[in-house]
């Protein structure tokens, strides 16, 4: 009884995506990406089970696990990786700092330990998303914060990058007056988006299909 019980449990921590990480069993699958990160990772705003680790896993044939936590900051995911030892050889794609950018330094800090726990190259980091509000649009202060923290990131970690926030502006519908003025805002334009700032199934879609063009730097290491 208390075995059922043990693996309902885990069943449905990882189901909610809580903050307990889980362990990608060797015996059972072999090899595996681990994607870290916050709602967005999570794949809040997504349905049917629509966020970008599931569809990479689709994509890839890879298994990939879904370490999002909703309403993390850089610290709170770096601790949960940090704490997670033997999940460091595996492959990973890092999405941190969405809920704590005004403190840049920090997110660069706490990704730096991240890929530095890793002690491989098979890792990939994703820009930081501005949200459709007005102190986060172009010419905004945080819009600017955002901006320099992401040039920052694309600086230190080069071919391991991936500016998601500019691919996804430049995914707007050309015919629709609402993506042309987030487009002219420099944001996530709304037909990829389910609020604000978290994406719907098609935006996560193309997070997904991005990653896999870098699929060689992650399945490298398996």
């Amino acid at each position: 009884m208390k075995l059922i019980t043990s693996v309902l449990l885990s069943t449905l921590l990882i189901l909610s995506g809580c903050s307990k990480t889980q362990e990608i069993p060797d015996a059972e699958i072999g090899k595996g990406i681990i994607t870290w990160g916050d709602s967005l990772t999570q794949g809040a705003g997504s349905t049917g089970g629509n966020n970008y680790p599931m569809i990479l896993q689709q994509l890839s044939s890879i298994k990939v696990l879904n370490e999002g936590v909703s309403g993390e900051t850089s610290t709170g995911i770096r601790d949960r990786m940090v704490g997670a030892p033997k999940l460091y050889k595996y492959p990973v794609v890092i999405w941190a700092g969405r809920n704590n950018y005004l403190n840049p330094q920090k997110v660069k800090d706490d990704i730096d330990v991240m890929v530095t726990r890793l002690r491989h190259k098979h890792y990939l980091v994703l820009s930081i998303l501005n949200a459709d509000r007005e102190t986060e649009i172009k010419g905004s202060n945080y819009y600017n914060v955002i901006k320099e923290l992401n040039a920052d990131l694309a600086a230190t970690y080069g071919d391991h990058f991936i500016d998601i926030r500019s691919y996804l502006v430049s995914e707007y519908n050309t015919k629709d007056p609402f993506d042309i003025a987030n487009f002219n805002n420099d944001v996530t334009p709304h037909t990829l988006r389910s609020d604000n700032l978290h994406l719907n199934n098609a935006g996560y879609n193309l997070v997904a299909k991005k990653i896999y063009e870098r699929i060689n730097i992650l399945s490298a290491g398996l």
